[in-house]
């Protein structure tokens, strides 16, 4: 067994588990392995049916850091208010069972807090796809663009932007635990959106918040047992949660200071939720519930565009004041950001659903024929970049089209193998060798293929260009 001084671990990492057989070992392997050794391991039982607690008592022994606690089912967010009560580490972070860590994660988060007195370390993460077995670089966990300059920061440096630096879970983020109950926050008991309120509200009082560019996450995506799979039947969850989230700015007097940053975040979060859902009657009555009473209770239809950090959201909410659930999953569906493939399976779902004439089904494809465009997501990027677009296909223009309608961004060139045969069509495109004779921050690769992306990204990384400025949107899996 593995004995290492409990008295005062610098870290509690707590776990929930539930049913987490297939993935619990690489889970706890990459936890007890880690490089920062005081730690303590509290995982908590959600009344799993599987093997899940033979494995954890199988830890248990070998590892004295590792103490396991049982309750009846009742979701993440009462194991993690569990676990805390249990914790004693300076520090406290909730990781998952269904994901793993790099093994210097809570030694680098760990020494950043400590180093500048952090209340909230937030670090960035890998996507993990479960079905190809391989990380994903997605840039999920935060935000730079809407960060300010300064190392350590607080709401009152980005009053509007608070809620959108950052992804309202809890895995990518090390707590002070003193901090945590000093202003007394714990987790919905909810199934879905337990964290959101959690990690927002401790953003909102947090006085020292602090980031890691260290992609030190591994989070599994695809997995068919996550909560994030589960929203048909508890999609009410999210309306519950916005009320409480902001009943509790309203009790610490921050509901006024953080209202915008608020209003946009429910406005992304609210329509993020819906096109999740894959049933269609659980569809309609949470759009019904969102048009008729959560858009009118909080005023989102009586702001301009300008008052939303992305177009795309001010434009649903403009859609559900007019349309029907009907009529706006048929026009939303239709225009999805995606491939032929992927909308020809929308299709297939209007079809089945409640688009029973051919006539009907005719008029979405011709809707989305019409309409079919590619969309960079702005928030890749901080505002006022120079970047280099790469690639002059069908992506490639809707992207330059963009960059230069919106004036977001600065386009110092543009550039495509085919350049030639491009210029003789009227585009103003460049050889690539010409990447070498500009100054830019960003490398935007404008190709929808993943394997076509790799070879770009190999060529330009053999050319001596930092990968951090490589940017690439799988723009089949949005």
């Amino acid at each position: 067994m593995i004995n290492i001084d409990k008295a005062n671990p610098k870290v509690s990492v707590i776990i929930p588990v539930y049913n987490a057989e297939p993935y619990l070992r690489q889970c706890l392997d990459s936890v007890v392995n880690q490089t920062l050794r005081e730690i303590e391991i509290i995982c908590v039982d959600d009344g799993s049916t599987d093997s899940s607690a033979d494995i954890l008592k199988e830890y248990q022994k070998k590892d004295a850091r590792v103490r396991v606690y049982n309750q009846k089912n009742q979701f993440a967010g009462v194991a993690r208010n569990n676990g805390l009560k249990k914790a004693t580490g300076k520090y406290v972070i909730f990781w998952d069972s269904d994901d793993f860590f790099e093994p210097d994660a809570l030694c680098v988060m760990y020494e950043r807090a400590e180093s500048v007195g952090a209340d909230i370390v937030v670090c960035n993460s890998f996507a993990y796809d479960d079905e190809n077995q391989c990380d994903i670089e997605w840039n999920m966990s935060y935000n730079p663009a809407y960060m300010p300059s300064n190392e350590v920061f607080s709401k009152y440096d980005i009053p509007e932007y608070i809620f959108w630096i950052c992804v309202a879970w809890s895995w990518d983020k090390l707590f002070n635990r003193e901090f945590i109950l000093k202003n007394n926050l714990h987790y919905g008991d909810d199934r879905t959106e337990e964290d959101v309120q959690f990690v927002f509200v401790a953003l909102a009082v947090a006085e020292r918040i602090t980031t890691v560019e260290n992609a030190l996450i591994h989070y599994r995506k695809y997995n068919p047992n996550s909560l994030e799979n589960s929203r048909d039947d508890y999609w009410e969850s999210t309306i519950k949660m916005f009320e409480s989230f902001l009943e509790e700015l309203k009790i610490r007097k921050l509901d006024i200071l953080l209202r915008k940053s608020y209003d946009n975040f429910i406005a992304m979060h609210m329509i993020a939720v819906l096109s999740m859902l894959g049933d269609i009657n659980a569809y309609r009555r949470m759009y019904n519930k969102l048009k008729e009473y959560v858009i009118p209770l909080y005023g989102l239809n009586e702001h301009d565009a300008d008052y939303y950090f992305e177009k795309y959201w001010y434009d649903r909410l403009c859609y559900m004041n007019k349309y029907s659930a009907d009529e706006f999953i048929m026009r939303d569906l239709c225009s999805r950001r995606c491939n032929e493939e992927r909308a020809n399976m929308y299709m297939h779902i209007y079809e089945k659903l409640f688009y029973k004439t051919s006539e009907l089904l005719e008029e979405a494809n011709r809707y989305y024929a019409k309409n079919k465009r590619w969309y960079f997501p702005f928030r890749r990027i901080p505002k006022g970049s120079d970047i280099v677009l790469y690639g002059a296909g069908d992506a490639g223009k809707d992207f330059y089209a963009q960059f230069t309608e919106s004036g977001y961004c600065n386009v110092k060139l543009w550039v495509d193998n085919n350049y030639k045969s491009l210029k003789e069509r009227g585009l103003n495109v460049s050889p690539v060798e010409d990447i070498s004779v500009v100054l830019y921050d960003y490398i935007i690769i404008a190709v929808v293929e993943r394997s076509t992306y790799e070879a770009i990204k190999a060529d330009l990384l053999n050319k001596g260009i930092d990968a951090g400025k490589i940017i690439w949107v799988d723009l089949c899996s949005r």
